[in-house]
């Protein structure tokens, strides 16, 4: 069954590489972030978890099904397959990727590209009292979110089934169509998505300008859009002002040079943003 696997060797060493690095980050939360060692020893048993399942999928290859939950962080959670789930709960809750601070015990939270909702139920699990706004345009995707947060009876979590984008309307969106249940590769630029070497599939998405959401002080905004925050930031920067923290995951296209992280801090900067670049070891904490 081993030999099933595409190079495995390789495989397994990075596996297991990555699987030192993401421990050593789970337990170092107790001094990077006060958390408890019944915490760190939860999130560790849970990527343990995660990360059996996803080996016996490769190796057996068996697929799960997206009505099946299982339970994460004493949350009920479906998704789509374990390479997926694996991907966000080690950047969310692993890399911490999303952690902020503030002395708001109900922060306002927008999370523009929501996906599944690993990332809403992060906000709730650090600030239960939060108010989050979340976008998440892929209508499959769109469902499985919406589930995932009436099961676990979140409150105060207002979900929108839209792209955030430069205007109204709606917008053309590229899937890929080897894989229709990986929604973390969805995007609005084509050429990105060719880049990653998957095949692409054209939809139809609703789109909305986030500017016209955005009526109150924002204490965290989160944004990875595959893309398409070239296209958002310029169309809210007006409402910046508003916002006291980022998050953002960027994205390049090659050989497109209007798309490129300078283009993204020449707004920051210019809305008094200081900034952090930082890789998946060392993710930033947002501090007031």
């Amino acid at each position: 069954m081993i030999s099933k696997i595409k190079n495995f060797p390789i495989f397994l060493y990075h596996y297991i590489f990555d699987g030192l690095i993401d421990i050593g980050m789970i337990f170092n939360q107790r001094k990077t972030l006060g958390k408890s060692f019944n915490e760190c020893l939860s999130i560790f048993y849970d990527y343990l978890k995660i990360n059996f399942l996803f080996l016996l999928s490769k190796i057996f290859k068996f697929n799960h099904s997206k009505n099946s939950p299982i339970k994460i962080l004493g949350y009920k959670i479906k998704f789509f397959n374990y390479e997926e789930i694996r991907l966000l709960f080690r950047e969310v809750f692993v890399q911490q990727t999303y952690h902020f601070k503030t002395k708001n015990d109900k922060p306002f939270i927008i999370d523009c590209g929501a996906n599944t909702g690993i990332s809403v139920l992060f906000f709730k699990k650090i600030y239960p009292k939060s108010i989050v706004l979340a976008f998440e345009p892929n209508k499959e995707t769109f469902d499985v979110l919406e589930e995932n947060i009436k099961c676990n009876n979140l409150e105060d979590v207002t979900l929108v089934n839209a792209a955030v984008y430069n205007k109204e309307g709606s917008l053309t969106f590229y899937v890929d169509s080897k894989d229709a249940m990986t929604s973390v590769y969805n995007t609005v630029d084509k050429k990105w998505l060719k880049d990653t070497g998957n095949q692409v599939k054209e939809i139809l998405v609703p789109c909305v300008k986030l500017s016209n959401f955005i009526d109150k002080e924002v204490d965290f905004f989160k944004i990875d859009i595959e893309g398409a925050e070239y296209e958002v930031f310029p169309e809210v920067e007006e409402k910046l002002i508003m916002i006291n923290r980022i998050g953002i995951e960027y994205h390049c296209s090659n050989g497109d040079d209007s798309k490129g992280p300078d283009k993204l801090l020449d707004i920051l900067t210019r809305n008094g943003f200081k900034y952090v670049i930082t890789g998946f070891i060392n993710p930033p904490i947002f501090y007031d």
